[in-house]
C-alpha cells in the first residue's frame, strides 16, 4: 500500500484479499445462522413429538355407557301384595273331635282382605248331605267341598285387619276387631302366620277357642 497526497491508495491485490476474507466472513455466518435454525427447527420437532407422545399415552375418556341392569324382583314368597285380593284364605277341618256343633261334620274357617287390609272372616259349620236327618227348605245352603255335598249349620261373620310388618313380610297378621257370635263379648286377639309358600299360611300363634283354631292349622287358597 502506497501513500501519496495524503491519500490511501488500495492496491488490487488488496482488494482481492478483502474480499475474499469478507466471503468468507459470510459463508461463516450463513452457515452459522443455518445451523442455529436447524437446531431450532429440530427442537421444535422433538417438542412436538413428545406432545404427541404424551397425548397418545393419556387415555381418553370413556364414552361408553353403565350397563343396564334390570331391579331384581322379590320372592313370591315374601310379596305382601299376594295376600290381598278376591280369593279367600280357607282351612277346612273334619276331624270329629273339633267338630264345634253336635251333627256338624266339617267346619270352615275362611277369611280375605282388600288393599285396604280389612278383611272379613267367617266360621262355618257343615253335616254331610248323606247325614242330614231333615227336609231340605230353602233356608238350607248345600255345598259342593272336596267332592262331596254339605248342608251348612252354622254361619258367623266377624272383621278385622290384615297386614304384615316391613322386613318380616314372611309372618302374617290377622287382627280381630269384632264381637263373638253371641254379639256380646269383643274380640280383639291376633292370630299370627307363617307364610310357608305364596298359596299356604299356617297358624303358629293365637290359638283361639272362637273360630276353633290350633297352631299348625294351614290355611290355603
Amino acid at each position: 500500500m502506497l501513500k501519496e497526497n495524503q491519500q490511501v491508495v488500495v492496491s488490487s491485490e488488496q482488494v482481492q484479499e478483502n474480499k475474499k476474507l469478507y466471503s468468507s466472513s459470510q459463508n461463516t455466518s450463513s452457515q452459522s445462522s443455518s445451523q442455529s435454525a436447524s437446531k431450532t427447527e429440530e427442537a421444535n420437532r422433538s417438542s412436538a413429538s413428545k406432545k404427541s407422545t404424551s397425548s397418545a399415552l393419556k387415555p381418553a375418556a370413556s364414552s361408553k355407557p353403565a350397563p343396564h341392569s334390570e331391579p331384581v324382583p322379590m320372592d313370591k314368597a315374601k310379596n305382601w301384595d299376594s295376600l290381598y285380593g278376591q280369593k279367600e284364605w280357607t282351612f277346612f277341618n273334619t276331624e270329629a273331635g273339633r267338630q264345634k256343633y253336635d251333627g256338624s261334620s266339617a267346619f270352615v274357617c275362611r277369611f280375605s282382605a282388600g288393599q285396604d287390609s280389612h278383611a272379613t272372616i267367617s266360621v262355618e259349620s257343615y253335616c254331610l248331605l248323606d247325614e242330614w236327618k231333615y227336609p231340605l227348605n230353602n233356608d238350607n245352603v248345600v255345598r259342593t267341598i272336596n267332592g262331596q255335598k254339605y248342608v251348612q249349620t252354622f254361619w258367623s261373620g266377624y272383621k278385622g285387619d290384615l297386614y304384615t310388618f316391613v322386613g318380616g313380610e314372611d309372618t302374617v297378621t290377622l287382627e280381630l276387631r269384632c264381637y263373638d257370635a253371641t254379639g256380646h263379648n269383643w274380640l280383639s286377639d291376633e292370630l299370627k302366620f307363617k307364610r310357608t309358600d305364596n298359596n299356604s299360611l299356617q297358624l303358629i300363634s293365637g290359638d283361639y277357642n272362637e273360630f276353633g283354631l290350633k297352631n299348625g292349622d294351614v290355611f290355603v287358597r
